[in-house]
């Protein structure tokens, strides 16, 4: 019997699992990451929070079957909500969406060969012409990712 072909809602796997947030530039741990699946392994839930536990938020994430793209919804203990939306390309998680001032939202989940995962946070205020990078990291595992 062949092995069946991996589903959409495998996509952000490489994500799963316990994680040292790292700034990439300064490799400076700045928090730790969680990452499971739930409801039937349909929902990836994230919790993460700053070293110094002075900052938290969680995300769900889901492939909705019916658009036939990722959602991503974070909410932080700030207020701020963030709905994203993408798939995979090229190997990386790629998923944007417009928060209230009108910016445009792009994080990118690119999984390393060494096991790591690198997120890149970007904002265009000029509908997508330039942008500025928001938070760009290295999650490394903190014990065997799941």
């Amino acid at each position: 019997m062949s092995e069946q072909p991996p589903t959409p809602r495998s996509d952000f796997d490489f994500w799963l699992g316990d994680w040292g947030v790292h700034l990439r530039d300064t490799d400076e741990l700045i928090g730790h990451n969680h990452i499971e699946r739930t409801q039937l392994g349909h929902v990836l839930v994230e919790n993460y929070t700053t070293v110094n536990g002075r900052f938290s938020g969680t995300s769900l994430n889901g492939y909705d079957h019916i658009a036939g793209r990722w959602h991503q919804c974070w909410m932080d203990m700030t207020g701020l909500v963030l709905d994203l939306y993408g798939n995979l390309v090229d190997g990386a998680m790629v998923m944007s969406g417009v928060i209230e001032n009108g910016a445009v939202e792009r994080i990118t989940w690119t999984p390393d060969p060494d096991g790591s995962v690198r997120q890149h946070w970007q904002q265009s205020t000029d509908d997508g012409a330039t942008w500025a990078t928001v938070f760009d990291g290295t999650y490394r595992p903190r014990r065997s990712a799941t």
